[in-house]
């Protein structure tokens, strides 16, 4: 049986030193079965990714002998006649090495001071052999390695990259300029809201991006007040949106790469928590008489809401008020009403309601007055601010 002779054409030969950036294609043909030099003879063709792996047969039946490839690899052929085939033995190996490419990792389009990235060089069907790399430009201290890593960037790493690769005797051209464009400014990431104010018992969404680039990931950070500490309530979000349903300050910020380099932290938005309405019924009464609070304001107030009940107590000398929390009202109503029995002086009173576990609680209503006969509050606004106190008259319309 003879064996087939697989050779690269001449035209088509690659030259791993001539510097040409393009991708090679060789044609590779068989020049006959010896010693039998015979005819009637049809192709097949088989492809190994590395001298070790298996090979893959990649066309069959070929009636010329003739294979044009773009792509790196361990390629041998066979012939076969007749019918049931008859097979010539496989020819010897040829292996054909593409000019490497180089290739960012993560491959993002711009890079920012600060960030860790690595350039690869690739060469297809390379096989995963022992190559030595060489980096250009070669005024940085570069690998010999398939990697080239930057740890810091800066933009004195913008620029055209180009490897190749050597092993033993046989050594591929340069590969294509690579460009790495490094930004001289940290991104800030920018927070929106579909909404400043919690509609009652509903949701506000949050969107943070980050205009430049791709792959970050989101940290989401909210405070109390605008005084308090920033608390970390998500992070590593992949998708930037948020939906909260408690009031806050709330800021974000992108981070990408390992390790992670973040943005500069958006600018804060404040969610202000629902304000329910208190009402009260009467608003004038005699002493002893009942009053009736009603906290409203609420689509669905049957909605899992507990509602919670307090005394407005004027701070001396200030426009402000301390709240004292209702007898009952500790663990709050499932009604949203709440009766006062035997009130004998005026007095304010405030509600909220809250759910949940941890509760989630609403903002505090404005203070209402239930103003008992013979008796009124009087406010005057004064260099200090507001100031009240309660006075006895004898007339009800407070002459």
């Amino acid at each position: 049986m003879g064996r087939g002779e697989l050779q690269p054409n001449k035209g088509e030969r690659l030259d791993a030193g001539d510097g040409n950036s393009q991708k090679h294609a060789a044609a590779l043909t068989t020049q006959g079965v010896k010693p039998i030099r015979s005819a009637g003879w049809k192709f097949d063709w088989f492809r190994q990714e590395s001298v070790s792996s298996p090979a893959q047969l990649i066309r069959t039946n070929e009636p010329d002998g003739v294979l044009r490839v773009s792509e790196g690899g361990v390629y041998s052929c066979r012939g076969g006649r007749g019918d049931p085939a008859f097979y010539t033995e496989t020819s010897t190996k040829v292996t054909i090495v593409s000019t490497p490419t180089v290739t960012l990792q993560p491959s993002w389009s711009e890079i920012f001071r600060g960030e860790t990235v690595t350039l690869r060089c690739e060469i297809q069907g390379g096989g995963g052999a022992q190559w030595t790399y060489e980096w250009s430009p070669a005024n940085r201290k570069s690998s010999s390695s398939s990697e080239y890593r930057i740890n810091t960037a800066t933009e004195s790493y913008s620029g055209d990259y180009y490897c190749r690769a050597r092993r033993g005797s046989e050594q591929t051209g340069w590969s294509s300029a690579f460009r790495l464009p490094v930004l001289s400014y940290k991104p800030t990431a920018t927070l929106t809201a579909d909404k400043t104010v919690l509609p009652t018992g509903g949701g506000v969404e949050l969107r943070c991006s980050v205009s430049s680039s791709a792959g970050w990931k989101f940290d989401w950070f909210r405070q109390e007040s605008v005084s308090s500490p920033a608390q970390l309530i998500r992070t590593n979000e992949p998708d930037g949106v948020l939906r909260v349903s408690e009031g806050g300050v709330y800021s974000c910020r992108g981070g990408r790469g390992d390790p992670a380099f973040y943005t500069e932290t958006s600018t804060k938005v404040t969610i202000a928590k629902p304000q329910p309405v208190l009402s009260v019924s009467p608003s004038w009464l005699s002493p002893g008489a009942s009053v009736t609070l009603s906290c409203g304001g609420f689509q669905h107030p049957s909605a899992g809401w507990r509602f919670f009940w307090y005394k407005a107590v004027p701070e001396p000398s200030s426009s402000f008020y301390s709240f004292d929390l209702m007898p009952g009202s500790t663990n709050g109503t499932e009604q949203n009403s709440y009766l006062i029995n035997g009130q004998n002086h005026t007095a304010g009173y405030v509600c909220r309601a809250g759910r949940g576990e941890p509760v989630i609680y609403t903002d505090y209503s404005q203070p209402k007055f239930v103003w008992s006969t013979g008796q009124f509050l009087l406010f005057f606004q004064g260099e200090l601010g507001f100031h009240f106190g309660f006075y006895l008259t004898i007339c009800i319309a407070g002459e």
